[in-house]
């Protein structure tokens, strides 16, 4: 893949299709942003309440533990963020100017929900059986949230590298409220809801810069795209920061056409929430300070600039009172340096020596990055299958389309766009910084963030065709839309086939069978062979047993009767017995033959040979 070069046929398509479309915006512009009037001054905070949020805020810092939420400390935390927002919370004293209303908003509405009702499809759909089984990671979060289930309230969980803590007590909750087991597919259907509010985050942000026309598309594209989706179905802690990503987008974009504090506060909490997710959402505070350079460039906020600091201000304060006990835990906690682990050993010389000049690695990091959209893809088969581009054709010809339009919307003095534009190489910086293992860039869970302003320039050109189209006589209106819903089509056939069909067998390929293990286990177990009389013949870059043991609810079963290579368990004496073991290992086979004579062995075959494992029964 490395080698690939594009043909000339090739880029002389690419770099024609590019001068159609500047041609296209330069004869027929889109529509300007318009920002309307600013919202009027808001009144001076509540001080009564200010000061007790403060005081609230010191008997949370006290009370609460810096590892652990405890009772009390988490009372005073609530109390301290409800207080701040009384405090500063203010009604307008004159509603700011509208954007144009859509036509239609039971339609838009209802367009909504059928796209909605798409994305549960691709969230969900065969989530038993792709991605089929757990790989390490899984493990050790399913042990976190054991703790977690028996009372241990942790502020931040030490395995794996450290982990925040929002995607333990989401998943919690789900299991308290309709009683699902600890398992593997419990931590699936967890990440995939939550994914679906990256669809309604981005219809917000597409909303919000032009109407239902971009929303809708937007949420759409973002509802089928294979890189959305497939963060949210592995169980893995990926689809939070998409999420919380796109809200906080939407909130700052407000906030830059209205100027209230109403989007600053809840963009500050927005963003102090997602610092509880997965750490690559820890660059999206630094949004916060490119859309207020911004704003401070617009003319609207001449004479009331120092408003625009104070705002700033008020953000980062939100911020800081949501993530107060994080923000603990990160300045005093025993284990603080967990919090920093995953971003320092992977950008640093830590675990592994940086092998080349910095700088020029991260340029070349850079340069992988722009390439993954369309050829070069990830290494992370985890979550695609590996060198699958993040986009499909249809999406990935529209992301360059977008690119050229959202210039011409920063000509057109759109300067919501201008600040876009950059955020793009802003939010994927935890996948572009990781300079210690830069064959880990691109990556599709770190670069995640960058979500959904990608899918806001592939729907861009997608709306201003649609809107140019529907404005034709009735053939060119009617040829013209058929061809975009014809180009949606395939898109939705592009994505379903590269994630279930290519990415679910290449998977199933590489990765270790440790459902389908569980699965004979339980079979034998109903057949009146307990667990306790079942053993495991471990092997060195094998199955993790413990995931098996989870399945079966006996989570101890892997520290007993997980025996490590090259060993066999001798003098038994318990009847029958089962083993598993791996299919080539001819030795241990023969050993258990010797120790149990009698015994049966078959092998499991799986649909990749290399994937069989054996059994031997001793009746």
């Amino acid at each position: 893949m490395g080698k690939q070069v594009l043909s000339p046929g090739t880029m002389a398509s690419l770099a024609g299709g590019l001068l159609l479309w500047a041609l296209v915006a330069w004869l027929s512009p889109p529509p300007s942003d318009e920002l309307g009037t600013l919202d009027p001054p808001a009144r001076a905070p509540r001080w009564i309440p200010l000061g007790l949020s403060f005081a609230a805020a010191g008997v949370c810092w006290w009370q609460m533990p810096a590892e652990e939420f405890r009772l009390s400390g988490v009372l005073a935390w609530g109390a301290a963020i409800a207080l701040w927002l009384w405090a500063w919370w203010s009604s307008p004293k004159a509603a700011a100017v509208p954007q144009p209303a859509p036509a239609g908003r039971w339609a838009a509405g209802g367009a909504l929900a059928a796209i909605l009702l798409a994305a549960a499809f691709f969230h969900f759909h065969e989530l038993a059986g792709v991605p089929g089984n757990p790989v390490s990671d899984h493990a050790e979060e399913i042990l976190d949230m054991r703790d977690l289930l028996e009372g241990r309230h942790a502020i931040y969980f030490f395995r794996n590298l450290g982990l925040p803590p929002a995607h333990f007590y989401w998943t919690a909750t789900l299991i308290e409220i309709f009683g699902l087991p600890l398992h593997y597919l419990t931590l699936k259907i967890a990440t995939a809801a939550f994914g679906l509010l990256t669809i309604l985050g981005v219809y917000l942000m597409g909303r919000e810069l032009g109407g239902a026309g971009l929303g809708l598309p937007a949420a759409a594209l973002v509802a089928w795209g294979k890189w959305p989706f497939s963060l949210a179905r592995p169980g893995l802690d990926y689809p939070y920061p998409v999420a919380l990503t796109a809200f906080a987008i939407w909130l700052l974009l407000r906030y830059l056409r209205r100027g209230d504090r109403l989007s600053a506060l809840a963009a500050g909490a927005a963003i102090g929430a997602g610092l509880y997710t997965y750490t690559p959402f820890r660059v999206v505070p630094l949004l916060v300070p490119l859309a207020l350079i911004l704003a401070l460039c617009d003319r609207r906020r001449r004479g009331g600039r120092w408003r625009v600091v104070a705002d700033g201000l008020l953000i980062a304060g939100t911020a800081a009172s949501v993530f107060l006990p994080l923000g603990k835990f990160m300045l005093v906690g025993e284990h603080r340096e967990f919090f920093w682990s995953r971003v320092v050993t992977r950008a640093t010389s830590v675990e592994q020596a940086i092998a080349g000049e910095p700088l020029q690695i991260f340029l070349d990091n850079l340069g992988n990055m722009a390439k993954a959209f369309h050829w070069r893809g990830a290494s992370t088969w985890t979550m695609l299958q590996e060198n699958d581009p993040f986009l499909d054709v249809v999406s990935g010809g529209l992301l360059l389309a977008g690119l050229v339009l959202a210039l011409a919307y920063v000509a057109l003095r759109s300067w919501r766009w201008a600040w876009l534009l950059p955020a793009i190489i802003l939010l994927t910086l935890p996948s572009t910084l990781v300079i210690a293992f830069p064959n880990e860039n691109p990556s599709l869970n770190r670069a995640g963030p960058a979500i959904p302003v990608v899918f806001l320039l592939v729907a861009l050109p997608f709306a201003y065709l649609a809107r140019g189209f529907s404005r034709e006589r009735l053939v060119p209106r009617v040829a013209g839309l058929a061809a975009l819903a014809a180009g949606a089509v395939f898109s939705v056939q592009q994505n379903a086939h590269a994630y279930f069909v290519r990415f679910g067998a290449s998977y199933d390929h590489l990765i270790e069978h440790s459902m389908e293990m569980a699965e004979v286990i339980k079979q034998y177990r109903a057949r009146g062979v307990p667990i306790s009389q079942t053993y495991l013949l471990a092997a060195d870059f094998w199955v993790d047993a413990r995931n098996i043991a989870f399945e079966l609810d006996d989570p101890g079963w892997s520290d007993t009767h997980n025996i490590v290579s090259p060993k066999v368990p001798e003098g038994l004496e318990a009847r029958p017995l089962v083993f598993l073991y791996r299919s080539t290992d001819t030795e241990r086979f023969e050993k258990l033959r010797e120790l149990y004579p009698g015994g049966t062995g078959r092998t499991i075959s799986q649909t990749h040979p290399d994937r069989n494992f054996a059994v031997y029964v001793v009746k």
